[in-house]
């Protein structure tokens, strides 16, 4: 499954870049499906490149949450973030899926471009659960998806421009 969103924050692209790369903690508390981050590294991966290794606890998404274990509300990020693109590479594993993403901080003028690109792949084989409960998961996984994702983007992109204005 792809999915690919472009929206616009109206400050220099170089500060939200910094922001996000920087002080995501300060962002935090406005993701609705987010409960904690935790970094298990942050090291430099070449010239103005920084590779972080994060372990990510959700708030299970009301139309699955009770068909799965606990452990399917953690997954495990390897991000690189790339200062002369203002983009960060995302490699996320989860119980039975992983993503690639890319998030671009484009600058457009006086304002951001962010562009945020990402292909999910479902492992069914890999999960460990009844299969009348996996087969309900895979049928509504596109729309738990954009019911996980959506309003966690527009509040990250809130967040941005709440930070950067005050």
């Amino acid at each position: 499954m792809r999915f690919e969103r472009e929206e616009f924050v109206m400050h220099a692209s170089s500060e939200v870049y910094a922001l996000v790369r920087d002080r995501f903690a300060e962002l935090l508390p406005h993701l609705p499906g987010v409960a904690a981050i935790e970094v298990l590294s942050r090291e430099p991966a070449g010239k103005g490149k920084t590779r972080v290794k994060s372990r990510w606890k959700i708030r299970p998404p009301a139309l699955i949450g009770s068909l799965l274990p606990e452990k399917a509300f953690f997954w495990e990020e390897e991000a690189v973030w790339i200062d002369k693109k203002q983009t960060v590479e995302s490699h996320i594993r989860g119980y039975g899926y992983e993503s690639r993403s890319t998030i671009a901080y484009e600058p457009a003028s006086d304002y951001t471009r962010v562009k945020i690109t990402a292909e999910v792949t479902f492992h069914r084989d890999a999960i460990d659960i009844p299969k009348q409960n996996l087969d309900k998961i895979v049928a509504g996984a596109g729309d738990a998806l954009r019911e996980a994702v959506e309003p966690n983007l527009f509040a990250f992109l809130d967040a941005i421009r709440e930070r950067l204005s005050a």
